[in-house]
C-alpha cells in the first residue's frame, strides 16, 4: 500500500511545506489548518480566541489563485512547529465523513473538496468534549459503534491540538524543542526523533524551560515517556474501566436483555460516546499524557464523572 501511494502522489514533503520557497520565511500551506486559524466561523475557538499571545502566532493569508480550488498559503509572523509540523500532525489533516442522525444520510456530497468549511480539518478544539458537543450539537455523526449502536465522533492524532492548548504550547514550546536534537554545533537537527532516543540531546535541555510551567501547576518536572507521572496511569485505568461498565451495559440494551427508559438510555450513549472520542483523541497521540498532562486529567475526570452518573442512572432505570 505505501509504495502505491508514493507512486500515486505528486508532490514532495521538502523544505517549501514548511518555508516560503523566495523569503524561507515561516509557513503553512494546508489549507484546512489555514482555514481554521482565519476563517470567522472559528473565531470563538482556541487559536483566534489567542491569536499574538505567545504560542499563538498571527499569519498572514496569501491568495495563490485558484488550483482545481482556491489555494492559500499562510506566513507565521514568528516560526513555531506546533503549526508547521502541525499541518500533517493534527486531527483529520483529510477530509471526514459526517452523517446526519435524523436519516443517516451522507451530510455532504460524497466526493466534495469543500465540506461546508467546518466539517474538514481541524477547527482548534481545546479538549475533545469541545470537538464533540460541535458536532453531536449539529445533529451529525461520523459513524455508529457496532457493538453499542452508539453514534461515534471519529478522532485521529490530534498532536497539534494537544499541544498548543497545553501549558508547554502556551509557553511557546513547540514540537522541534523535544523532537529536533541538538547537534554539537549547536544547531538542530532536520530529521524528527523520539525524545528517548536522544534524551541527552533533547529533552534534557528542555525541562528548565518547557516545564517550567506545568511544573508550577503539577508540582512535576517529568517529561519523557519512561517517567509516567503516577497520575496519568490512576486516570486511564479509571477511563477504561467506567468506559467499559457503560460497553457492558450498552451491549445488553442493545441485544435486548435489559431495557432501559429512553432519558436515561440516551445519556448513557451520549457518556460512551464522548468516552470513544476522548479515547481516540488522547490515547492516539502516543505521548502517554506528557503532550499534556493537565489537560488529560482535567478532561479525563469530566468523562469519568459522566461515564459514572450516566451508568448509575441507566441502571437505576431497568425497566
Amino acid at each position: 500500500i505505501r509504495t502505491k501511494v508514493l507512486k500515486t502522489v505528486n508532490n514532495s514533503f521538502n523544505c517549501i511545506t514548511c518555508h516560503d520557497p523566495h523569503s524561507a520565511e515561516p509557513r503553512i500551506v494546508f489549507d484546512h489548518l489555514i482555514e481554521a486559524m482565519s476563517h470567522p466561523n472559528y473565531k470563538d475557538y482556541n487559536y483566534q480566541k489567542n491569536v499574538g499571545k505567545t504560542g499563538y502566532p498571527k499569519i498572514e493569508v496569501i491568495n495563490m489563485g485558484v488550483r482545481g480550488y482556491p489555494r492559500k498559503i499562510a506566513i507565521l509572523e514568528k516560526a513555531n512547529s506546533n503549526y508547521m509540523c502541525g499541518q500533517c500532525h493534527e486531527g483529520h489533516n483529510r477530509s471526514e465523513t459526517f452523517y446526519r442522525d435524523s436519516d443517516g444520510q451522507l451530510a455532504h456530497p460524497k466526493d466534495a473538496i469543500d465540506r461546508t468549511g467546518w466539517s474538514v480539518g481541524t477547527f482548534f478544539a481545546a479538549n475533545p468534549i469541545e470537538r464533540w458537543n460541535l458536532v453531536r450539537g449539529l445533529g451529525l455523526n461520523n459513524g455508529t459503534d457496532k457493538a453499542t449502536g452508539v453514534k461515534t465522533v471519529s478522532t485521529d492524532h490530534y498532536h497539534m491540538e494537544i499541544v498548543v492548548a497545553s501549558k508547554h504550547g502556551q509557553a511557546g514550546v513547540g514540537c522541534t524543542d523535544c523532537h529536533f536534537a541538538k547537534k554539537a554545533n549547536g544547531t538542530l537537527e532536520h530529521q524528527p526523533s523520539l525524545p528517548s532516543l536522544k534524551y541527552k540531546n533533547t529533552a534534557q535541555d528542555l525541562i528548565a524551560t518547557a516545564t517550567r510551567t506545568e511544573q508550577l501547576v503539577r508540582g512535576t518536572s517529568r517529561l519523557h515517556g519512561r517517567d509516567n507521572p503516577v497520575a496519568y496511569r490512576i486516570h486511564k485505568e479509571r477511563l477504561e474501566r467506567y468506559g467499559s461498565a457503560a460497553r457492558n451495559l450498552l451491549i445488553k440494551a442493545k441485544n435486548g436483555d435489559v431495557k432501559i427508559n429512553q432519558p436515561e438510555y440516551q445519556k448513557l450513549q451520549d457518556a460512551y460516546s464522548l468516552y470513544l472520542h476522548t479515547v481516540g483523541w488522547y490515547f492516539s497521540d502516543y505521548s502517554k499524557g506528557v503532550h499534556d498532562p493537565s489537560g488529560f486529567e482535567n478532561t479525563s475526570s469530566q468523562v469519568i464523572q459522566n461515564l459514572r452518573t450516566a451508568t448509575a442512572a441507566a441502571q437505576n432505570a431497568l425497566k
